[in-house]
């Protein structure tokens, strides 16, 4: 009779030399899909301050041309697709809207800039680090994977609601003060 080590070893020794499969990656999310779980997160979405969605399911909507920042927010807000010169400008208004109250909770997609000024006031609350890089649709339908990585942040009340929607897309990170 032979022990079951030996057998392993055994079987070990076959398959040498066979290369093991390689994890999948996950497919890159697109802007659609990362909107979808805000939804979820935030149990619906009130306000989408910079729109670029026709089908955003947002109950109001501020195109780019309306420009969000001379606005007031409130409720639940979506914040995505920002352009970078700016952005600094955006995230301290979306900052001081839910500090102050008018913003209940809010999703934002924002490059993961961790070196950029603003990124103190982001990491103040729960964030997500996308695994992989987000694919966004162009207007002829061809596809491109944008060049820097992205987070997506959560300002609200409910953490696990926000980790529970994007734990598949990315690593959750909660600030500890």
């Amino acid at each position: 009779m032979q022990l079951p080590l030996f057998e392993e070893q055994a079987n070990a020794r076959t398959r040498r030399g066979t290369a093991k499969p390689k994890p999948l990656m996950p497919a890159p999310p697109q802007p659609r899909v990362i909107l979808s779980r805000a939804v979820e997160a935030l149990g619906g979405i009130d306000m989408d301050v910079y729109s670029v969605f026709p089908e955003s399911p947002a109950k109001e909507r501020i195109l780019p041309e309306y420009n969000g920042l001379t606005q007031a927010w409130r409720g639940r807000v979506w914040m995505g697709n920002v352009p970078g010169r700016s952005l600094e400008k955006w995230i301290d208004k979306l900052h001081d809207e839910y500090e102050n109250g008018g913003v209940l909770a809010a999703v934002a997609l924002l490059p993961a800039r961790f070196n950029a000024h603003w990124w103190n006031k982001i990491a103040a609350y729960p964030f997500c680090a996308l695994t992989t890089r987000i694919e966004m649709t162009k207007p002829d339908g061809s596809t491109t994977k944008m060049t820097t990585p992205s987070v997506v942040a959560y300002l609200g009340p409910q953490p696990s609601r926000f980790a529970t929607a994007f734990a598949n897309l990315g690593v959750i990170y909660i600030p500890y003060n």
